[in-house]
């Protein structure tokens, strides 16, 4: 059984990630590739720090600002689905990124 849930988190742009590229489905054998991806901390519920990786076409759709012009640990809020269960493994799918303004 699939399922999604909303997210929302602020977190830090920490820059370009060394594993942009591709991978391939562990159940299907179907090759995903994502291309450029960046990386995003954030500290979950539990107080731990927990990085995702996201395509940067994706981000490109989303974002208020050019990510590739942003400073390494540019702030963000993020807003995003969760999907877990189903087909393979889990997911995460940014909806909204904003910059953060310094308070």
């Amino acid at each position: 059984m699939a399922t999604s849930f909303p997210v929302q988190f602020n977190g830090n742009l920490l820059g370009k990630s060394r594993e942009s590229g591709d991978t391939v489905d562990r159940e299907s054998g179907e090759k995903i590739e994502w291309g450029e991806a960046y990386e995003i901390a954030f500290e979950n519920s539990e107080g731990l720090t927990q990085v995702v990786r996201v395509a940067l076409r994706v981000l490109d759709e989303v974002a208020d600002f050019d990510v590739r012009k942003a400073p390494k640990f540019q702030a963000i809020s993020v807003l995003g689905d969760v999907g877990i269960g189903g087909r393979g493994s889990g997911y995460f799918r940014p909806t909204h990124v904003r910059v953060l303004k310094a308070s």
